[in-house]
């Protein structure tokens, strides 16, 4: 309960702070049994009861605990297409 309470003084903040459109829950705790009832139902609870405003959807990706490896993938492989990469390996002619 008290890890709940300081994940959803967190999560406040964050939605506060940084007004984001979705917030993702991942890594170790993604794994956990049972995590939507004693994890993200308390925390959403409690968020909703300090945010007069439309909550952010707050969920678990649907990665898992890889999300974030394949988000960083994601990112490089677009920066390499893109051509925004500062760095190049050039051929000699």
């Amino acid at each position: 309960e008290r890890m709940n309470n300081l994940l959803a003084v967190t999560v406040t903040n964050l939605i506060l702070i940084t007004d984001p459109q979705v917030i993702f829950f991942g890594g170790d705790i993604s794994r956990l049994p049972y995590v939507n009832k004693l994890f993200l139902e308390p925390i959403i609870a409690k968020v909703k009861s300090s945010i007069p405003f439309e909550l952010p959807k707050i969920k678990l990706p649907s990665l898992g605990e890889d999300a974030g490896v394949v988000g960083a993938c994601y990112m490089a492989i677009e920066t390499i297409i893109s051509d925004n990469f500062t760095y190049k390996i050039e051929k000699e002619v």
